[in-house]
């Protein structure tokens, strides 16, 4: 990765409105075999990252880049977002 100016063990990006929200995500476009992410980082200011966490892995708890995946908000989960 890199050194980013301005962050360090106490200084992160502002986050977006995705950090601490489930996301299905699939890869390579198999939207056959989803998995259901929590969203760790999601950076408002450089370097505009998206992390997410997949813990239902054969390989156990592995962290994704947006980049790596295709990620949504599942429209039935709308439903519960308030209870």
């Amino acid at each position: 990765m890199g050194m980013v100016e301005g962050i360090n063990a106490e200084n992160y990006p502002a986050q977006g409105n995705l950090i601490g929200k489930l996301q299905a995500i699939c890869y390579e476009y198999d939207t056959s075999k989803t998995f259901i992410a929590l969203c760790v980082r999601d950076d408002k200011d450089s370097p505009y990252r998206t992390i997410f966490k997949v813990d239902n892995v054969a390989e156990g708890t592995r962290f994704v880049l947006s980049t790596e995946c295709m990620y949504t908000t599942p429209r039935e989960w709308h439903k519960y977002e308030n209870d």
